[in-house]
């Protein structure tokens, strides 16, 4: 329900790609400026995990990163915005909705 949410109220950022080729902050505080949340409070969903993008994302207050295997509902509400490749929706799909 939570992510469902953020996807309704257009909380949640799908990008094509997210990657960096060296961990720096500045190159992830210029890729999240673009985005809609800009300085907002923002997790930053990844498929696995990604060295450059958490070390680049730990110097930025108000942004966290997490992998998506590791997502929860805590997580979900703890932050405005919610940004992710859209390799994470077959990510989520496979390990959420299982029938």
């Amino acid at each position: 329900m939570a992510l469902s949410a953020k996807a309704n109220n257009n909380l949640l950022v799908l990008v094509d790609k997210l990657q960096i080729e060296k961990p720096k902050t500045r190159l992830m505080e210029k890729i999240l400026s673009d985005l809609p949340c800009k300085k907002e409070s923002s997790l930053v969903v990844l498929p696995e995990v990604d060295r450059n993008i958490i070390k680049a994302i730990s110097n930025i207050p108000k942004v966290d990163v997490i992998q998506v295997k590791q997502l929860n509902a805590l997580d979900l509400l703890s932050f405005k915005y919610l940004v992710m490749p859209k390799d994470v929706i077959k990510v989520i799909q496979d390990t959420f909705l299982k029938y």
